[in-house]
């Protein structure tokens, strides 16, 4: 259980966040308040807002270099890099490559994607598409932990310089809780 002065410093530092992210973060703030919420008590609504996006048939532009694929979307560039192992194993068969994807945001900020590696572009890309979905659904639940605490990380980049580091310890804190009460 959480003690009401705790839970009021951290609505406190949720708030602060909804008013100092950018107008292209509109998830996000939508995810801060549904977090808000959640610490409250009070019901979340499940938002996905529209988008113009259907990623799902979504045809992307890859620009390939050196094992790397861009593109850019309105969540950042999504880059997909094939690893490869620098020696074959005379034991390995079937697959050597692995695609590995992530999302760098406009501030510099990387959403990695902790699932297992995909074996070949295609899964990547679909991999890509279920991201950019779910990056665009704003829920409080077990399977949108990475999201929660992506957001989270968004929301300590764009703090003011110089404000009260316990507004730090308060994000850092919610994501702990996160992890403890949601799986």
């Amino acid at each position: 259980m959480l003690d009401p002065e705790t839970r009021d410093e951290w609505v406190a530092t949720l708030d602060l966040c909804i008013g100092v992210l950018p107008n292209e973060y509109k998830f996000h703030v939508l995810r801060v308040e549904s977090i808000r919420n959640w610490l409250l008590g009070q019901e979340s609504k499940n938002h996905t807002l529209p988008s113009k996006n259907d990623w799902q048939n979504q045809v992307f532009n890859w620009q390939e270099h050196d094992h790397q694929w861009r593109t850019d979307t309105p969540h950042g560039t999504v880059i997909i890099t094939e690893e490869v192992p620098k020696e074959k194993s005379r034991f390995s068969v079937g697959v050597i490559s692995r695609y590995l994807v992530m999302i760098q945001d406009y501030s510099g900020l990387i959403f990695q994607d902790y699932q297992i590696p995909e074996i070949d572009f295609i899964g990547a890309e679909s991999r890509v598409r279920q991201l950019l979905t779910e990056l665009e659904t704003v829920v409080v639940e077990e399977h949108y932990l990475n999201h929660l605490g992506f957001t989270l990380h968004v929301c300590q980049h764009f703090l003011p310089p110089g404000i009260e580091a316990k507004h730090f310890l308060n994000l850092k804190d919610i994501e702990k809780r996160f992890w403890d009460v949601l799986p």
